[in-house]
């Protein structure tokens, strides 16, 4: 199998678009000709010298190029329409039409088939909002509807098109996805049908659970694998994962982009990203960067980060690439936990109201503040065999250091700040609603307790994949068989110290009251995880419209934690066990699908890297997961759209002992009973469309827990609600002008397990408006354009984070 992609540019350009979608570079002369540059790839990505690439105008001579001895192509084209082609010694040739229009420039992408195979695996590449294929989900080039599991992915078309600046920008309207705001104010936080997702993140495929905030500079898309994904990526997943796919180098000479943006609260943000290449295109480098300084519509927060990450690629054959990345972040900001569920006589709390330590001169105390230092170094070779054997081996080492201080509301309810009065009334309290009935203080102006906390917690990973793949008949089937291992070792060290912060006002907080910080180390711990693993796949034809992919891992993870406390008892444990795939899938035609699958995931106790002696001798909570769904490609591919109805069940959930609160138990259960719909693509060569639909019945079952005298049995986890989705819609008009625009909504949802607070649901418009015109784009962004008062998330009952109101952003960029 053959692959073209290829890059439309005016002068040098950046960007790329389908092979059958109109490609555009603004307000271009008709009759000026227009560079297109190209690669040719076989499956695996590996780059084909020597291919003939034919373009043939519907009136006219064809013109003719060759790629040369590292696959890539350049042609000067009119604007118009032409049917494209590739050949090469090996393939069957395959025509597809190509339009040069006037929109911006996208990938372009051709597949041929070998001669003789009776099975072609196609592999197409990101265009505008279209993504028909993903590799996080089998770990080879496949098509989604090769892939019996919901997958989603955000482009970077997408990404830019949304303004997106962290990843809960990115995932915003992702069914099945809630990128929450807060996660202690330190990290990323994000929940997949329901169940956290804060250490299933990873980089190019490798695992990546440091708790930070992560940049999207060095991104080019994001995939979203949603249901276990344990069979090729071992522990954890219960509800899915996310996959950060990195930029790299082109080797199609210098190019590249630099941009600024400007919004509000100060928003400023400069990003760089150049790539050239040289010695005939067999070495390739790529640097991207950002630096960011921002506050937000929390008083006294603020934001200052960069981050880089150069990337080298070495290709000295047609079968080799060699790929070196390195990845820098430094993230310094005000840990920010939000607002309390309450009110009083003067009414709603305005949404600025900060309550930690963060003006004044410092004292027994620094200000609330947290620094975050994250590095990792990757080297990934890939190969392929005279016999077709394709094989990888990625290693990469990172590094995470957070040091942080902050005073926040104190969440021991015990004091009676929401009263005995409202608890025992039936059903939920809706946000702010509650009486202040046992607070002390003025009844016009409540005080609420605060505690304090600073730490320093520093993590180091080293992993290491090997893998094979092959397509091939054998045993009277087509097969695409992977087989791989892995090996990782983690530490992470913890030292933390609790202290007492001076309580404060509801409305008019003192923020100069300084907390008193303690001696003793409430935590202090150096813990030792290692997992080596095994695992295979197979994509099997077994029809003309039946295909079976099975799978199967196993892991042997073992944990040790060296307890520094005195009088501290040091745990550890070893688990070894076995998470399968299999799924059906029945294609009534190339380009639907109808699938029914099974998946199982395995959390060992301490999967986070928190091993306690309380939980040391618990076996693994297990996720099961049935789903079965059905997944179309429209208009020549350039439309996807997929629905899922799914069963996903998580049993042996830690709980809290009735009879002894510092003892765990394993009785709890979840059951989050779904469905998804989404839409993706373009509708025309200018138009595109992002969109979809989820449906979460989410309960907690078989639980003994309480908390303030409140049962969590049957109640809904936290920041899952029954219904959400989003719609994302831009279309480009002549000129090089286009507009944008499109909403996103939850229902009601609750800021704690115990269903005391309930969140209300909103509905939130956003705009963009954009001019492009060959090297130059500038893009306007309104966000929550009615002004909307919603509060997206609930870290706790006292920890609730409101949303920003009306704001904007107008980002520059220049590309060459």
């Amino acid at each position: 199998m053959l692959i073209l992609f290829g890059f439309v540019v005016v002068g040098k350009g950046w960007a790329g678009v389908p092979e059958d979608q109109a490609v555009s570079s603004g307000a271009v002369d008709a009759n000026a000709p227009v560079e297109l540059s190209g690669v040719v790839v076989d499956a695996s990505g590996a780059m084909v010298p020597g291919a003939a690439v034919r373009f043939s105008p519907v009136n006219g001579a064809p013109t003719e190029v060759t790629a040369d001895s590292a696959g890539v192509f350049h042609v000067l084209l009119k604007i118009g329409h032409y049917q494209i082609s590739a050949v090469q010694t090996g393939y069957e040739q395959q025509e597809r039409p190509l339009e040069l229009a006037s929109s911006s420039p996208t990938r372009l992408t051709l597949t041929l088939k070998i001669k003789g195979n009776v099975e072609s695996i196609t592999v197409v590449a990101d265009v505008g909002y279209t993504a028909t294929s993903a590799i996080t989900a089998t770990r080879v080039p496949m098509s989604l509807l090769d892939t019996p599991q919901s997958i989603y992915a955000v482009t970077s078309q997408l990404i830019e098109d949304r303004g997106a600046e962290s990843l809960k920008d990115a995932l915003m309207g992702v069914p099945g996805v809630q990128a929450v705001s807060l996660g202690e104010g330190r990290r990323d936080q994000v929940l997949i049908r329901g169940f956290s997702a804060s250490t299933d993140t990873y980089i190019d495929g490798v695992k990546d659970d440091a708790p930070y905030f992560r940049d999207l500079s060095n991104t080019d898309r994001i995939e979203v694998v949603e249901g276990p994904a344990a069979v090729l990526y071992g522990r954890g997943s219960s509800g899915g994962l996310i996959n950060r796919v990195t930029r790299q180098p082109q080797m199609e000479g210098l190019q590249g982009q630099i941009g600024f943006l400007g919004g509000s609260y100060g928003d400023k943000r400069f990003e760089s990203d150049v790539a050239d290449s040289w010695l005939n295109n067999k070495l390739g480098v790529r640097l991207t960067g950002a630096a960011e300084k921002s506050g937000s519509q929390r008083d006294f927060f603020y934001l200052d980060r960069y981050a880089w990450a150069p990337t080298v690629r070495w290709q000295p054959n047609d079968r080799t690439q060699v790929y070196a990345q390195w990845e820098r972040l430094r993230d310094e900001r005000e840990p920010d936990r939000g607002l309390a569920a309450i009110s009083g006589p003067q009414g709603v709390v305005p949404i600025g109201t900060n309550y930690g330590y963060v003006t004044g001169t410092p004292t027994t105390a620094p200000h609330n503040f947290s620094h975050t230092s994250a590095t990792d170094e990757t080297l990934d070779v890939k190969h392929e065999f005279v016999d077709g054997w394709h094989v990888h081996n990625v290693f990469r080492q990172a590094g995470d250091v957070v040091v942080w201080s902050e005073t926040y509301l104190n969440e021991d309810l015990s004091s009676g700040i929401f009263g005995t009065d409202v608890r025992s009334k039936p059903g939920v309290v809706t946000l702010f609603s509650f009486a202040q009935a046992n607070a002390s203080g003025s009844p016009d102006n409540p005080i609420l307790t605060r505690g304090q906390t600073n730490a320093t917690q520093s993590q180091q990973n080293v992993f290491d994949q090997a893998e094979a793949y092959r397509s091939g008949k054998f045993l009277g089937m087509e097969h695409l068989l992977l087989i791989g291992a892995e090996y990782g070792r983690q530490t992470q060290d913890r030292l933390q110290f609790t202290g007492t912060a001076p309580s404060v006002t509801l409305y008019n907080p003192d923020t100069s009251l300084a907390p008193t910080l303690s001696a003793t180390p409430s935590t202090n711990s150096r813990g030792f995880f290692q997992t080596a693993a095994v695992y295979t796949q197979d994509l099997m034809q077994l029809a003309s419209k039946w295909k079976l992919l099975a799978g199967v891992r196993f892991d042997n993870f073992k944990q040790n934690v060296d307890n520094r406390l005195p009088g501290a008892t040091s745990p550890s444990r070893v688990d070894n066990d076995f998470s399968p795939r299999v799924g059906l899938l029945f294609q009534p035609v190339s380009s639907s699908t109808v699938y029914f699958s099974y998946s199982r995931t395995f959390d060992p106790s301490g999967e986070g890297l928190s091993l306690s002696t309380s939980s040391a001798d618990l076996p693994p909570q297990v996720t099961t997961n049935y789903e079965v769904g059905a997944k179309v490609a429209l208009l020549g591919d350039k439309l996807t759209s997929a629905v899922a109805i799914y069963d996903l069940d998580r049993t042996n959930i830690l709980q809290v002992s009735p009879t002894n609160p510092n003892q765990l138990i394993q009785v709890g259960e979840q059951r989050t009973l779904g469905a998804t719909w989404s839409v993706q693509g373009s509708i025309t060569p200018h138009w595109m469309v992002y969109g979809g639909y989820s449906w979460n019945d989410a309960v907690l079952l078989n639980s003994p827990t309480t908390f303030n005298g409140v049962s969590y049995n049957g109640k809904r986890p936290n920041d899952v609600p029954v219904n959400s989705g989003s719609l994302w819609t831009t279309y480009s008009f002549k000129g090089g002008f286009g507009a944008g625009g499109g909403l996103v909504f939850n229902t009601d949802s609750f800021a704690a397990d115990d269903n005391l607070v309930q969140l209300p649901g909103y509905t939130r418009l956003d705009a963009m408006f954009f001019y492009r015109k060959r090297h130059v784009d500038v893009t306007a962004h309104l966000d929550n354009l009615t002004n909307t008062r919603y509060y997206d998330t609930g870290h706790s009952d006292l920890e609730i984070f409101p949303g920003a109101p009306i704001s904007g952003s107008v980002n520059l960029k220049y590309r060459f």
